[in-house]
């Protein structure tokens, strides 16, 4: 399936930190967004696309995207890591699917993306069909999950305790002058993780969460940490409402240690309550 963005983004330029002079970009600039995607053969509205990328060669136009969120309207949420030339010139990048919510839980197989003068093409391809005799679809075909739901074998409910937190504000470095937040910005920090049961602490988070759209409150948080102690770690690529609203499959897991090695799963979390879904 086929995907074409609007465009809306924020470019943050750090060349005055880093005593870069380069007038077009500088390596460690990066851009971010949430954009609405719809049919590239329909031109119908299917989704939203949130990314975060970072420029890491800037002779090539060559970007790093940690963790980026396709989200298809009443089907889930499809998670994956790419690095891609984003210059227009319709070099085609394979990036690795890390995760899904939603149809798509559980999911694995690539995301096959180009940038182009008029914003980007994706094509979604899932691999991990529970029925041998249905091949995965190719990249004419509409995006499929597997025909089997994945099996549930543990729900994690957890609730943060924000213990040392700092936001990191870059308005002055794209000309922003809210006083409150500006796209771009970015809170990072530490945090106990506590058994809503008992509120006994049972391990921590680690985090960066980047502000993609201050009027909703809304972060982009690629690869957030839970370490649940003497039991393993979880990382999960998530979109974070601020102003507490629960979303539901906001996150997925793309990896685990220990009790968690190879997981896979959802998270659903709103106002420090975290619950984790993990199906692998």
């Amino acid at each position: 399936m086929a995907l074409h963005d609007a465009g809306n983004t924020v470019y943050v330029p750090v060349g005055s930190l880093t005593r870069c002079t380069n007038t077009t970009s500088c390596q460690g600039d990066y851009r971010l967004g949430v954009v609405p995607l719809v049919d590239a053969a329909t031109n119908e509205a299917v989704g939203t696309l949130v990314y975060l990328e970072f420029a890491v060669e800037t002779g090539d136009t060559l970007f790093h995207s940690p963790g980026n969120a396709i989200r298809l309207t009443g089907r889930g949420v499809i998670g994956f890591t790419e690095t891609l030339y984003d210059d227009g010139s319709d070099r085609p990048a394979t990036a690795p699917i890390t995760g899904g919510t939603g149809e798509f839980l559980g999911a694995t197989g690539f995301v096959v993306s180009t940038s182009l003068p008029t914003g980007g093409d994706f094509v979604i391809t899932i691999t991990n069909h529970a029925d041998a005799a249905n091949p995965a679809p190719s990249a004419t075909q509409p995006v499929v999950a597997s025909s089997s739901p994945a099996e549930v074998l543990q729900t994690v409910h957890l609730t943060e305790h924000p213990t040392n937190v700092n936001s990191v504000e870059i308005g002055s470095l794209t000309n922003c002058t809210d006083a409150t937040s500006c796209q771009g910005d970015y809170l990072l920090g530490a945090s106990q993780m506590l058994d809503p049961a008992t509120g006994d602490e049972v391990g921590s988070v680690t985090f960066e969460c980047f502000f993609i759209d201050t009027g909703s409150l809304l972060l982009h948080c690629p690869g957030s940490t839970i370490n649940l102690t003497d039991r393993g770690q979880m990382v999960i690529n998530e979109t974070v409402d601020l102003g507490g609203e629960v979303r539901p499959d906001n996150g997925t897991i793309i990896g685990g240690t220990g009790e968690f090695l190879g997981a896979t799963g959802a998270l659903t979390s709103g106002n420090k309550d975290f619950v984790i879904t993990i199906v692998e």
